[in-house]
């Protein structure tokens, strides 16, 4: 036998001893399917951006790679109101993004922009993982276009301004208040003493750099990667307004699906939705200690100071919460009653 064929023997033998002991190696199969996810996450460390990523690597996990999930992040795809309505359309397949902007496509989501709903995360997740959830989860179907996972959100548009420590409510008073452009959000800083100015988040920098608007709320991990430090010297953890979020599919989209591909799509809208809320948790802290160290005087309110907030914003619940359909009414109220236990 000539050393050439002793070669190709040696080679072929060490392959036969490899599947024998080790066996084949498991190989993902060829994608099947393409869905588009979308969301406004501002960068990497966006609690948002971190949510999609866990969305997207979720489900391509749970279906061996068979679906292959395509993700824009950063608003690529057009702001939230824009997504939304993709959706509905069918133009888009999967979407994550705040509950403010979905309350317009889906009314009984406005719950969430109540003034202190909620105190803090654990009273976040007994609600959204909860019972109650569940059940506001199940409205988002009644709409034309809209299939529904999960909310999540366990971080708060907190207030930070460029003149003076608020400690009170009466530190609003005078301030030209960037909002977003929802009622809600609108009539709470007005409640509070505020002057709210709706404006495009993009001009916002610009507006606080120039006077034109004296203060802002965000979310800290949105708030940093923003610069918006650069500009306002002082924050507020007081928990104002949820940043909540929802998942949804575009219907006609879900129905394709064989029922093995819609429950993955489901549960790993629920990974996704449980790492927001991580997300939220690390990356406002981290953004708190990052904007402390560039010179930002934090305000670290107790949830025993957060009372006289609650007591000037109360005019705002009496009059929305007429306004939201029966059901919607008890659970409003059946959160804020939970938050008792969370005040101490």
């Amino acid at each position: 036998m000539t050393k050439g064929r002793e070669s190709i023997f040696a080679v072929v033998a060490l392959i036969l001893i490899g599947l024998l002991f080790g066996g084949i190696p498991e190989s993902k199969a060829a994608p099947k399917l393409e869905l588009v996810l979308a969301d406004t996450g501002s960068g990497p460390n966006s609690p948002l951006t971190i949510s999609g990523t866990a969305w997207k690597n979720e489900i391509e996990k749970l279906s061996n790679g068979e679906i292959s999930v395509k993700y824009f992040t950063q608003a690529q795809l057009g702001g939230e109101r824009e997504l939304m309505e993709q959706i509905q359309q069918g133009t888009l397949d999967l979407y994550l993004g705040s509950t403010g902007v979905a309350g317009n496509f889906v009314p009984e989501m406005n719950v969430f922009n109540l003034p202190f709903l909620f105190l803090n995360r654990q009273h976040c997740e007994e609600v959204e993982f909860g019972r109650l959830g569940d059940e506001i989860v199940s409205f988002i179907d009644k709409y034309r276009g809209f299939k529904g996972f999960a909310i999540a959100g366990a971080g708060w548009r907190m207030p930070m301004n460029r003149l003076r420590p608020i400690t009170k409510p009466e530190d609003f008073k005078g301030l030209k208040w960037r909002s977003m452009e929802i009622p809600l959000h609108l009539d709470t800083y007005r409640a509070m003493g505020a002057s709210p100015i709706p404006m495009s988040f993009t001009e916002l920098y610009t507006a606080l750099q120039m006077g034109t608007v004296d203060g802002q709320e965000n979310a800290p991990s949105i708030a940093y990667p923003m610069k918006f430090h650069e500009v306002c010297k002082y924050l507020t953890t007081l928990p104002v307004l949820l940043n909540g979020d929802i998942y949804v599919m575009n219907k006609k989209k879900w129905d394709s699906l064989s029922p093995n591909y819609q429950e993955i799509v489901k549960k790993s809208a629920m990974v996704a939705a449980k790492a927001l809320n991580e997300g939220f948790t690390n990356e406002d802290e981290n953004a708190l200690k990052a904007m402390e160290k560039s010179g930002v005087k934090v305000y670290r309110i107790k949830p025993s100071e957060m009372d006289p907030f609650v007591k000037a914003t109360q005019p705002v619940w009496d009059k929305y919460l007429p306004q939201f359909s029966p059901r919607i009414r008890e659970i409003a109220l059946e959160i804020k009653k939970l938050s008792e236990k969370y005040k101490k």
